[in-house]
């Protein structure tokens, strides 16, 4: 049995499994920037700026822009006012056309864009109009510095949401900028995940050794949820944090719940107004009665007794997930993932929290539901989606169906009947 081990009476915010980036998008299509392909690995740029320090890059800022941290936050949404101003779009229509800017990647890009302006400060040029080459050597120098392919990609994307066209292309569809990434792709891939599934074991093991969900404390209560949930729904963290706490259905053995606006929903709207896809995205969570102490559904109906008096507010009635330090506002994604994550790495050190959608897919998978199960489990739009990012255990899987085998066996079986065929007809 493991013990009980974990910092739970750290701070809520966890700031290091965020799993954001560029691409966890829920605009509409006046915000979506060209991009070439999907990066699903977070990115750090916390210490980007002092890259460029050390490496001698003078960084020149301009006495009227401040440097505080909220201001990092907001280059994304200011470059989008001054773009849709010299539009000719007036106040009142850009403030309406900013609420399709994603808040929760906004802080990602804010700082790729003050990385991108302070190096271009260095070289003297303007970072929304300077010609292609700048921004090929751009990337050369993070390169240089050692960033990896998935940070230059997310750079890119950055740029592409501040640069002019160029030679009538989007920075992210421009072909020296394609060739650029094929280059740099080449000289350090990104890194691939094994295709072996994680033995969380250890994690479920601390989690019966937490005990009654009504001894232990609120944090280690919410932590216990937040990651049953995450691995018996498959859902994005993202879902968890959208899930609707005011209105549930509930039995006497399941709880469901409505996801609102899911990611999958925001990309379709950003494609077409008239999309099809529902808005609201059932979660379903039932009882486990072979292990009390690992009860999905226990977990989330005591979470949300010993809760209540937090549930003041609209927002608070609202949010499933509430930091557990006053004033007990909704959990933000990054908080969400940092609780799973405080139990995955129990079992795993390497992994994060958006590893749990993917196992989740796997043990459904290696238990024998079928793919329609699984894709309705996880609201993937399509086969060849799962197979591309989540399916994992695909050796497993053909090593335990002996495929191998099945192949050749019935090859020897074909060859047979037609022999006996080419035989039958000599005769």
């Amino acid at each position: 049995m493991v013990e009980p081990s974990l910092g739970f009476n750290s701070t809520d915010i966890g700031k290091t499994d965020s799993g954001k980036g560029f691409y966890d998008y829920s605009g509409s299509d006046v915000a979506v920037s060209p991009m070439v392909t999907v990066i699903n690995e977070p990115i750090n740029r916390s210490t980007d700026i002092d890259l460029l320090q050390r490496n001698s890059l003078p960084i020149i800022t301009s006495p009227n822009t401040p440097t505080s941290q909220s201001t990092v936050e907001t280059a994304r949404l200011q470059y989008f006012q001054t773009r849709n101003k010299d539009k000719g779009f007036s106040d009142k229509t850009i403030n309406l056309l900013s609420l399709s800017v994603d808040n929760r990647s906004s802080r990602t890009v804010s700082s790729a864009i003050r990385v991108w302006e302070h190096w271009c400060d260095s070289q003297h040029v303007d970072p929304v109009t300077c010609p292609i080459n700048k921004i090929c050597e751009f990337f050369s120098n993070m390169l240089t510095f050692g960033k990896s392919y998935n940070t230059i990609a997310g750079y890119r994307s950055a740029i592409s949401e501040i640069h002019e066209r160029i030679d009538n292309f989007s920075i992210g569809t421009h072909p020296d900028i394609l060739k650029a990434m094929q280059a740099i792709r080449i000289d350090k891939p990104p890194t691939s995940k094994s295709d072996d599934a994680i033995d969380i074991i250890p994690s479920l093991e601390f989690i019966v050794s937490l005990g009654d969900n009504s001894t232990m404390s609120i944090r280690e209560l919410t932590c216990k949820t937040a990651f049953l949930l995450a691995l018996i729904s498959a859902c994005r963290l993202s879902d968890l944090h959208r899930i609707n706490a005011f209105d549930y259905t509930k039995t006497r053995s399941s709880i469901s719940f409505n996801c609102v606006a899911p990611k999958e929903y925001n990309i379709a709207v950003a494609h077409s107004a008239s999309t099809t896809k529902s808005r609201l995205k059932k979660i379903f969570v039932g009882v486990y009665p072979d292990e009390r102490h690992l009860c999905p559904y226990e977990a989330v109906t005591s979470l949300l007794s010993r809760t209540s008096l937090w549930r003041v507010s609209a927002d608070q009635k609202r949010a499933l997930f509430l930091i557990t330090k006053e004033p007990h506002s909704p959990a933000s994604v990054d908080t969400i993932a940092g609780w799973i994550k405080s139990i995955l790495k129990i079992s795993s050190s390497g992994s994060t929290a958006k590893d749990m959608r993917v196992l989740a897919a796997f043990f459904a998978q290696n238990a024998g539901a079928g793919l329609e199960t699984v894709l309705a489990l996880g609201n993937w739009s399509s086969n060849s989606v799962y197979h591309r990012f989540y399916q994992r255990g695909i050796k497993l899987m053909l090593e335990r169906n002996q495929v191998s085998s099945l192949i050749l066996s019935e090859a020897r079986v074909g060859h047979d009947s037609l022999d006996e065929v080419i035989n039958d007809s000599l005769q």
